[in-house]
């Protein structure tokens, strides 16, 4: 990576005003994102997994987005709880799946292709540490809703936010542009003005340096704003320290820059095209930091905190 002290800020472009935001402004608003991005798996073709699979059975991913929806809604509605947003992908005969995982639970459905039934498989620890199976099947063509199974649900996939921070604190949706990336308590609110205004790297368009480099994939956006989310509630939850405020830029080969600079310190952490690796470089007076993490797996209290 390059050090801090090579580092050239990208020159300002215009700033292009979003569309209007089509996501419903309410406290599902992960769940809508998820199945909004879920929908790249109807683009997977035949062997998509160079291996012979079949493409997305559309009836199953429908079942699938209407459980789902339908669910998430019943629990907020009836119990004022947030779930937690899941995985959906796809088996390898075009069926589809959608799975939570956490610390002490995990929940996995699956919508079989050419059935009108779906099958979950989940369970839980308890405060003895014995394991809880909990198993069962549910109808498609059902409008009903299986009240065993959203308490289930209401009470072992709970949304991390709500279930780590008080529930006094009021959490605040965070978007860059019109993408839902996140949520911020009150006492973090400041920084959703730099991530909104992030969303400008969308405009770019291919060879916006005139030096060949491709536009950004609205995937590492969203990466990189919810690192900065995930980075400043844990450093926040930890520490009791509020982070300073960065600026996000458009880096190299696709990747995203996080940039702290101040007068006593400089932080850089360049988000990789993938959105999956990030990499970062700190120095001040007396001291230089560097090295390497995942989005998906990091420990906040092995980078330097910009504050």
């Amino acid at each position: 990576m390059t050090k801090a002290t090579e580092i050239k800020k990208p020159e300002r472009r215009k700033k292009v005003i979003p569309s209007e935001n089509s996501f419903f402004l309410n406290e599902l608003l992960g769940i809508a994102t998820q199945i909004l991005e879920s929908k790249v798996l109807l683009d997977l073709g035949t062997n998509w997994d160079k291996d012979g699979a079949e493409p997305v059975d559309k009836i199953a991913y429908l079942n699938a987005v209407s459980f789902l929806k339908k669910y998430a809604a019943f629990i907020f509605k009836e119990y004022g709880k947030v779930i937690s947003t899941p995985c959906t992908d796809l088996l390898k005969d075009g069926s589809v799946y959608i799975n939570w995982e956490n610390s002490s639970a995990n929940f996995l459905i699956i919508f079989k292709k050419d059935q009108n039934q779906a099958f979950y498989y989940a369970e839980s620890i308890d405060a003895k540490g014995s394991i809880l199976p909990f198993n069962g099947s549910l109808y498609t063509s059902s409008a009903e809703i299986d009240k065993k199974t959203a308490i289930w649900m209401k009470n072992h996939l709970l949304a991390e936010n709500e279930a780590q921070l008080s529930k006094y604190e009021k959490l605040e949706n965070v978007f860059a542009g019109n993408i839902y990336v996140g949520k911020l308590p009150k006492a973090l609110s400041f920084l959703a003005s730099s991530i909104s205004k992030s969303r400008f790297i969308l405009s770019l368009l291919d060879n916006w340096d005139d030096e060949g480099s491709k536009k950004y994939a609205e995937a590492t956006l969203f990466a990189s704003c919810k690192f900065i989310i995930d980075f400043a509630n844990n450093i926040y939850k930890n520490f009791s320290l509020q982070i300073d405020i960065p600026r996000i830029f458009p880096g190299p080969k696709g990747s995203i820059d996080i940039i702290w600079e101040f007068e006593k310190y400089r932080l850089v952490i360049n988000v990789d095209a993938n959105g999956e690796d990030a990499t970062f470089y700190g120095d001040s007076q007396d001291q230089i930091s560097e090295g390497q993490f995942k989005l998906a797996n990091f420990y906040s209290h092995l980078l330097p905190i910009p504050a």
